[in-house]
């Protein structure tokens, strides 16, 4: 992994100590308003490798998931490579991206929290989503705890560190434009509520 990702990891995360805690006060609010499935935000390039960041979630995303999408994640942050067109459906696709998914499970009044991705399989010339296939829950969060993520871009891999676990997910070819993805809920459906996150960008420069 190297001697800089173990520092950062140390720095902003605490896995291998603490120098600094993050307060509420360090996140800023994102809102998915009632009917809509992602914030307003901007889309900022990511320079570099890796992307770091916490978050925290707001009770109001405890919310149903209607059938037949109660398996399906939707999505923290993270971020995109590449813009990309597909003439078939006149529209831009997502071929390569990794994300913190999460699926909230309102009777147990938690999150679970699992890698998010989208790869471009060259071969068969279909767009893999890990998200609408059930992968494996990582971690299982409570509303207001402070959830520490890294995804690192390496060679054909992306590597996610969900509070210090290590999953490996396949990347794809991947391009060289990057830039971060917004909070995202459903697809398929919206709530008739508005849902809300607290995010904090980290330290990161791989």
């Amino acid at each position: 992994m190297g001697f800089y990702c173990l520092f950062h990891l140390w720095y902003d995360f605490g896995v291998l100590g603490s120098l600094k805690k993050l307060t509420m006060n360090d996140f800023k609010l994102f809102t998915v308003k009632a009917g809509d499935n992602s914030t307003k935000d901007g889309f900022p390039t990511l320079i570099g490798n890796s992307l770091s960041f916490a978050v925290a979630f707001n009770e109001n995303c405890l919310y149903d998931v209607p059938e037949p999408y109660s398996y399906a994640y939707s999505k923290v942050y993270g971020f995109k490579e590449g813009i990309w067109y597909d003439r078939n459906k006149n529209d831009f696709v997502d071929r390569y991206s990794a994300r913190l998914g999460f699926r909230p499970v309102k009777k147990r009044g938690i999150f679970q929290l699992a890698p998010y991705v989208h790869y471009y399989n060259e071969d068969t010339k279909a767009i893999i989503n890990l998200g609408s296939k059930d992968p494996e829950v990582v971690y299982e969060a409570k509303p207001k705890e402070t959830i520490y993520c890294n995804i690192d871009i390496i060679g054909d891999k992306y590597v996610f560190y969900i509070m210090s676990k290590r999953v490996e997910c396949q990347r794809g070819k991947g391009h060289w434009l990057r830039y971060t993805s917004r909070m995202f809920i459903g697809g398929k459906f919206t709530l008739n509520h508005d849902a809300s996150l607290y995010l904090k960008r980290l330290k990161s420069n791989l």
